[in-house]
């Protein structure tokens, strides 16, 4: 396995401390990189008070409000 993938765009070297939030997988990080360029949770704080992660398919609401509530530091409504 090569190192030098963790500076490679999108790849989770780089963005793998966003697989600790709820809901998130490899694949959506993949998806917020690529699409959005969200490499960190200071990125993703940033698309997701923008709106941009909704229109995103698969990406919903609910998901949404998780993420922000862990981003803020408060657990998720139910």
């Amino acid at each position: 396995m090569s190192t030098h993938n963790a500076k490679i765009p999108g790849t989770l070297g780089e963005t793998g401390d966003l697989l600790t939030l709820p809901g998130m997988n490899e694949e959506r990080v993949r998806i917020l990189a690529t699409k959005l360029h969200v490499k960190s949770r200071a990125d993703l704080k940033r698309a997701l008070a923008a709106g941009q992660v909704v229109g995103l398919s698969g990406f919903t609401r609910e998901l949404r409000s998780k993420w922000q509530a862990a981003l803020a530091g408060r657990p998720a409504a139910s």
